[in-house]
């Protein structure tokens, strides 16, 4: 099962396969054409989340070309691994625009404070 809950030009790409159905590719395969849609549609950044229980899921987002940020979410989901597909801005910006996110589609998750390197 792979979706995207987006909310204007943002996403949140989630990707669950039952393990009969793992390793064979499909979740790369759903995933990657999903997000081709979704840009299509004008989607200009899709975040993603995998636990840190779940190795193969942050494999699969980062062989499709997410990159991992180094966030880390608020209990209970700190196990979480961050992901982010689209155009390179700062750190800052990512952060906040991903927390309006997750506030619009109703996430459960949430961040952190992110850590601001003093540059006095």
């Amino acid at each position: 099962m792979v979706g995207l809950q987006a909310a204007a030009d943002s996403a949140v790409l989630t990707l669950w396969m039952g393990a009969d159905h793992q390793g064979r590719g499909y979740g790369p395969l759903a995933a990657a054409a999903l997000i081709r849609l979704g840009q299509a549609a004008g989607l200009r950044q899709i975040f993603a989340a995998a636990f840190g229980w779940a190795p193969r899921s942050s494999r699969v987002l980062a062989d499709i070309g997410l990159e991992r940020l180094a966030w880390t979410a608020a209990q209970p989901h700190n196990d979480l691994s961050f992901f982010r597909l689209g155009a390179e801005k700062n750190e800052q910006q990512m952060h906040a625009e991903f927390g309006a996110l997750c506030r619009a589609i109703n996430s459960p998750y949430q961040l952190d404070a992110l850590a601001v390197a003093d540059t006095e």
